[in-house]
């Protein structure tokens, strides 16, 4: 998972946690036994984590929003020496991973490139098909990308 995706998980576990919490002390107050306590600061405590784990809630839900309708725009980086470590394809309908896309219609496919970048980082890009096919697992070279697209290949070889 990229880092803007962690940090909108983070939002959105954090405010989930706090909402059900929440809750619960409520679910607690409303029984006839459970109330052997002052209820007033509870419903307080209960009404801060209802408010602030909603707004971190709705913090995430957009967090995430804003990460995948900007996932292809932005700076276009240069990396150089990249390798590529994997080729796959993705069948769009079922989900399933296709290592030979020979035998199945191009429109049904999305196809991906696994790639260390310098410093020995690993990142997934999406890439056209004639990307695709023009590389191999093993490949060396500089890399041209936006987003989470992979837009084109230098072979350094």
């Amino acid at each position: 998972m990229k880092a803007r995706e962690t940090f909108s998980a983070f939002f959105l576990t954090l405010g989930l946690g706090s909402i059900i919490y929440a809750l619960m002390i409520y679910l607690e107050l409303a029984r006839p036994e459970g109330a052997y306590y002052n209820a007033r600061p509870a419903e307080d405590i209960a009404a801060w984590l209802l408010v602030g784990g909603g707004g971190l809630f709705t913090a995430g839900v957009f967090m995430l929003l804003l990460t995948y309708l900007t996932r292809r725009m932005g700076r276009t980086y240069r990396h150089t020496p990249v390798t590529v470590i994997a080729l796959f394809a993705i069948h769009r309908r079922t989900g399933e991973m296709v290592s030979e896309p020979a035998d199945i219609a191009l429109s049904e496919l999305s196809f991906y490139v696994l790639l260390r970048l310098p410093g020995g980082v690993q990142e997934e890009y999406k890439c056209a098909y004639t990307l695709f096919h023009q590389l191999r697992e093993g490949m060396r070279g500089e890399a041209l990308c936006r987003g989470d697209q992979f837009l084109s290949f230098r072979s350094l070889s």
